[in-house]
């Protein structure tokens, strides 16, 4: 939602937002078994900090995408944080709870 909201404050087409978040998603369905089966081969702690270091790394590029008004700079660096960021910290935790 913050996404669509600083997008949205700095004129980009909300529905090229949605689109690249759609993507995002589509590749997260499989990334997530994937970084899962990474999960067990190197353990749950490893994964989880690298796709958190993965989120706090690509913020800045995130944000100067968005800023300098970058259509494709800003869909890959979303399809980076949202497909594989967001998977390697969602699959282990599955596994905490």
């Amino acid at each position: 939602v913050i996404v669509l909201a600083y997008g949205k404050a700095n004129n980009l087409d909300a529905n090229i937002l949605m689109e690249t978040m759609i993507v995002a998603v589509i590749i997260e369905i499989v990334a997530i078994p994937l970084m899962g089966s990474l999960c067990d081969r190197i353990g749950r702690k490893p994964v989880y900090i690298m796709g958190a270091l993965l989120q706090v790394v690509m913020i800045i590029p995130f944000f100067l995408a968005i800023n300098q008004d970058n259509f494709w700079l800003t869909q890959l660096v979303m399809i980076l944080v949202l497909s594989f960021g967001h998977s390697m910290s969602y699959a282990p935790q599955a596994s905490y709870f």
